[in-house]
């Protein structure tokens, strides 16, 4: 696993690689791939990238705190355009803050299943086993469910395939990738209802 990366305090031009990705989504089991290179890879999933435009950029060493801005620009080589880029933020906005939304209920139900043991298949049965994981989209595949047999930890494994699907190319997502999005995200009131219930 690549260690924190810190900035010399030595003397002149110093390089560094910023990481324009949102922070990695919790509450999955981490991963390296297979072509890891030892002590330099971040493991996975990652969050989505920030899409381009102004961001501030705030410093702080020695009680002194400096901010400039930073302009995030598309590589020139990608032909996309800001309208599909744009779509395919929005979606993986969408899967990355519907995926953090069902982590809460997932913790709200991790720490009910400690308090009340008598109750814990009622409860697992809405919260399902495991931890999601790092999704192939090569190789793997998400399918539609009756939203009454859904489970959190369900959702929240399609949600990391959407997002990683979405963020694996820089184009227009399809049209049933945006089905999907929307069929996804219209699960999380269900579950927030169904964990209402169970409270």
């Amino acid at each position: 696993i690549r260690p924190p990366q810190r900035l010399s305090t030595e003397r002149g031009h110093h390089r560094f690689v910023w990481d324009f990705r949102y922070a990695a989504p919790g509450g999955t089991r981490r991963e390296l791939a297979i072509a890891a290179v030892d002590h330099n890879t971040a493991t996975s999933p990652v969050g989505p990238f920030v899409h381009p435009g102004r961001y501030t950029v705030r410093l702080t060493a020695d009680g002194v705190t400096m901010e400039r801005w930073l302009d995030v620009r598309m590589d020139p080589r990608v032909v996309v355009s800001d309208a599909d880029l744009r779509l395919q933020t929005d979606l993986s906005l969408a899967c990355y803050r519907a995926y953090q939304r069902v982590q809460e209920i997932r913790e709200a139900l991790d720490a009910a299943v400690n308090r009340q043991a008598d109750r814990r298949e009622q409860l697992m049965a809405l919260r399902g086993s495991g931890t999601p994981e790092n999704p192939d989209i090569l190789y793997e595949s998400i399918s539609a469910a009756d939203p009454n047999d859904e489970t959190v930890v369900g959702v929240q494994q399609k949600l990391l395939f959407m997002l990683n699907l979405l963020q694996a190319a820089d184009a227009r997502p399809t049209s049933q990738a945006e089905a999907a999005v929307r069929r996804l995200t219209a699960m999380v009131p269900l579950l927030e209802q169904r964990w209402a219930q169970q409270r």
